[in-house]
């Protein structure tokens, strides 16, 4: 049977999703936080029993070039939900959270509750998310490599250096796109991939047992 330590999640289609039902986008962005995100968290990091979830919050070139109105709609719900997990269990009492990326380039509030999560759950044992906020794999490898600078390291001890320290085992990005874009390269070299046709809000939980019961039955040879 696969061992399945970590899972990245890139949540796509959301604002296809708005158009399609006709629904305001902030309606939307709002039920993914309170909803779809904390459902998945749940599934993966408590009742799975998965030891890492690394999570797509907002890509670096998406707080780049959208506009700042889209933004603030994304900002908003997530300190909402945010402030939601802060308060609640089992995510204020298991779920180590950390946020990763170019942090400096969100808005303050959203900075400071990052940082009342990250202080609140670091002490926490049974499970770690990644919250990945303007986030970007090159980005990340960038990073890496001037921390290693002059330094010799292998594979292995280059991980060290990047701020997800671990190896992705499956990705699963929504939304009918079949690509990684900003996604963590280095860490995904042997990842299991998942493309879904159905937009993240129409994630469910059913869905997710048909992804884990793939998983299992994949014959994974990491180069054998």
């Amino acid at each position: 049977m696969n061992e399945l330590k970590h899972v990245l999640v890139i949540p796509d289609g959301n604002r296809r999703y708005a158009m399609q039902k006709d629904i305001d986008i902030p309606v939307v962005y709002k039920f993914i936080s309170d909803n779809t995100t904390t459902e998945l968290l749940k599934y993966f990091l408590i009742r799975k029993g998965i030891p890492e979830l690394s999570f797509f919050a907002i890509a670096r070139n998406n707080v780049l070039k959208r506009s700042d109105k889209d933004l603030d709609y994304i900002y908003e719900a997530q300190i909402d939900a945010y402030n939601t997990w802060l308060k609640i269990s089992p995510f204020n009492s298991k779920i180590k959270f950390r946020f990763v990326g170019d942090m400096e380039l969100l808005p303050k509030e959203y900075r400071e509750t990052a940082k009342k999560l990250e202080d609140a759950t670091k002490n926490n044992k049974h499970a770690i998310c990644n919250l990945l906020a303007a986030y970007d794999g090159q980005w990340e490898i960038i990073k890496a490599i001037e921390k290693a600078k002059e330094k010799k390291v292998n594979i292995a001890e280059f991980y060290n250096y990047l701020e997800i320290k671990t190896p992705i085992d499956m990705i699963i990005r929504t939304g009918g796109e079949k690509r990684f874009s900003a996604a963590p390269i280095y860490q995904s070299n042997y990842a299991e991939l998942f493309f879904l046709d159905k937009f993240y809000p129409e994630l469910t939980i059913d869905l997710l047992d048909q992804i884990m019961g793939e998983f299992k039955n994949r014959e994974r040879r990491f180069g054998k």
